[in-house]
């Protein structure tokens, strides 16, 4: 099966969709923000098992929330790499439609292409 996907040429269906992409970024990192925040100040510090010794933090003692601590802090730091990533693949693809837009002759006017 093959999906097909239909292409709007509607000014005010793309500009909704585009400040709806914005809001729900903005909304994300907010929440990416709060969430580190939350996790790695003093308080999150403690309920996460930060200050117990290994053989305590092994115990699972009751009262800390050892595990979820440790599973918020990688799922943190995997979302921030993947921010990153697509970051970075974003000015990649920018760059090569940019360079596939531009006729030869305005190449040579920028001093990298010549």
């Amino acid at each position: 099966m093959v999906l097909r996907v239909k292409l709007e040429k509607n000014k005010v269906f793309s500009g909704v969709a585009l400040v709806s992409v914005t809001v729900y970024t903005l909304v994300f990192v907010a929440w990416l923000i709060y969430v580190e925040v939350v996790r790695f100040d003093h308080g999150g510090k403690v309920c996460s098992g930060h200050y117990l010794t290994e053989v305590l933090r092994e115990t699972q003692p009751n009262g800390y929330a050892v595990r979820q601590g440790l599973a918020l802090k990688r799922l943190i730091i995997g979302m921030w790499c993947a921010n990153g990533g697509i970051v970075v693949l974003a000015i990649v693809a920018e760059c090569v439609h940019f360079c596939s837009v531009l006729p030869a002759s305005c190449l040579n006017c920028i001093p990298y292409f010549q």
